[in-house]
Protein backbone atom coordinates (compact mmCIF):
# COMPACT_ATOMS: atom_id res chain seq x y z
CA UNK A 1 0.00 0.00 0.00
CA UNK A 2 2.66 2.55 0.46
CA UNK A 3 3.65 2.31 -3.37
CA UNK A 4 0.22 3.87 -3.66
CA UNK A 5 0.02 6.52 -0.67
CA UNK A 6 0.72 9.88 -1.19
CA UNK A 7 1.94 10.64 2.60
CA UNK A 8 2.40 7.64 5.49
CA UNK A 9 2.31 7.67 9.23
CA UNK A 10 3.95 5.45 11.45
CA UNK A 11 3.07 4.19 15.11
CA UNK A 12 6.41 2.01 16.02
CA UNK A 13 6.56 0.71 19.25
CA UNK A 14 10.16 1.35 20.76
CA UNK A 15 13.70 1.15 18.36
CA UNK A 16 13.13 -2.84 17.02
CA UNK A 17 14.49 -2.46 13.42
CA UNK A 18 13.35 -5.60 12.05
CA UNK A 19 9.60 -4.08 12.75
CA UNK A 20 7.09 -4.46 10.13
CA UNK A 21 6.31 -0.49 10.86
CA UNK A 22 10.04 0.42 10.66
CA UNK A 23 10.52 -1.69 7.70
CA UNK A 24 7.20 0.22 5.98
CA UNK A 25 8.26 3.73 6.90
CA UNK A 26 12.32 3.07 5.53
CA UNK A 27 10.30 1.93 2.24
CA UNK A 28 8.42 4.62 2.25
CA UNK A 29 11.77 7.36 2.88
CA UNK A 30 13.59 5.19 0.03
CA UNK A 31 10.30 6.17 -2.21
CA UNK A 32 10.81 9.59 -0.80
CA UNK A 33 7.41 9.81 0.05
CA UNK A 34 6.31 12.31 3.07
CA UNK A 35 6.35 10.27 6.56
CA UNK A 36 5.21 10.93 9.80
CA UNK A 37 6.83 8.91 12.77
CA UNK A 38 4.51 8.79 16.10
CA UNK A 39 6.91 6.34 18.35
CA UNK A 40 4.37 4.77 21.31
Amino acid sequence: MVDRSDFVIGFPRGDDPQSGTRYTLGHAARLGLPHLVLPV
